[in-house]
């Protein structure tokens, strides 16, 4: 007996909230006071780049690790306690004191071979591919 059209209309309803939470969350995490930075991935022919805005951040407080071949984890922790407010945002109030990002790469890299710079709150991670 097929379900009746109201329970299969709020299923879809369900599944694109779901989906639209998923693709366009805030990224910022209340429980570890964390928040998703801004990032870029550029793909070149013999490495990949992930460029990410992290302002606030000492280059001691980087860490970067590769989980298997082609997940990136990022983990900044900041100089301080950053507001939103202090970043310019005044619809939404909130505080953090870490940048987390996952990153899925288009390929597999060589973590061996990773490097990483802080310049000016940008942080630039170059991933050599594997061949």
């Amino acid at each position: 007996m097929p379900e009746p059209r109201r329970r299969r209309a709020f299923n879809v309803e369900r599944d694109l909230t779901r989906r639209r939470d998923e693709t366009f969350g805030s990224g910022w995490d209340e429980v570890t006071s964390s928040i998703e930075p801004l990032s870029n991935v550029t793909v070149g022919v013999e490495e990949i780049t992930i460029t990410l805005d992290v302002p606030f951040v000492d280059q001691k407080q980087v860490r970067v690790q590769i989980h298997g071949k082609d997940v990136l984890e990022v983990y900044a922790k900041t100089k301080r306690t950053v507001r939103f407010d202090d970043l310019g945002i005044k619809h939404r109030s909130g505080e953090f004191t870490c940048y987390r990002a996952l990153v899925n790469l288009p390929g597999p890299v060589d973590g061996a071979r990773a490097t990483h710079r802080l310049k000016r709150g940008i942080l630039e991670i170059r991933l050599p591919k594997l061949r």
